[in-house]
């Protein structure tokens, strides 16, 4: 059936429920028992480490890392071919190695921020109770929302 384009009758009598009655609060639990609750699934946690070996294989991450190694090796060949001497050579290698370490403070921030919005959403979602008026029983009440069911007429 195409629930957002059928009319009311129909999709009531669909889903076994009655407009002006609402279901009882038998017929929701039993219907809660088939269906589940009504709350999203949501992913696994990662840990920290999981996170920042993520940003570090990145596509920025990995880009700023081949080409720091690629500028050290390249000044090492040079060095050793003699045309840069000693000082050139430990200047571009430590120009190497501030674009490394940039490369992972930069996941370090990055696998950082996205912990702190995980917990953030984490939070808010165990906090967050909402509240939805039903017909049940023939009178309207206040249920949590993760206590509706298929068929439940919403006010």
């Amino acid at each position: 059936m195409i629930w957002h384009s059928a009319d009311r009758e129909t999709v009531a009598k669909e889903l076994d429920s009655q407009p002006k009655r609402g279901l009882t609060d038998l017929n929701a639990g039993v219907r809660r028992s088939g269906y589940g609750t009504n709350v999203m699934i949501t992913a696994r946690r990662r840990s920290g480490f999981t996170i920042f070996l993520g940003k570090l294989l990145s596509p920025l991450s990995v880009a700023m890392i081949i080409v720091s190694a690629l500028s050290a090796a390249a000044n090492i060949g040079n060095f050793r071919a003699g045309s840069i001497d000693r000082a050139s050579l430990i200047f571009h290698l430590v120009y190497a190695g501030i674009l490394l370490l940039s490369a992972l403070i930069l996941d370090i921030v990055r696998a950082a921020r996205e912990l702190s919005a995980n917990s953030t959403i984490v939070d808010i979602k165990r906090n967050a109770l909402t509240f939805v008026r039903v017909r049940r029983n023939s009178i309207i009440k206040n249920i949590l929302a993760e206590e509706l069911v298929p068929g439940d007429i919403i006010q």
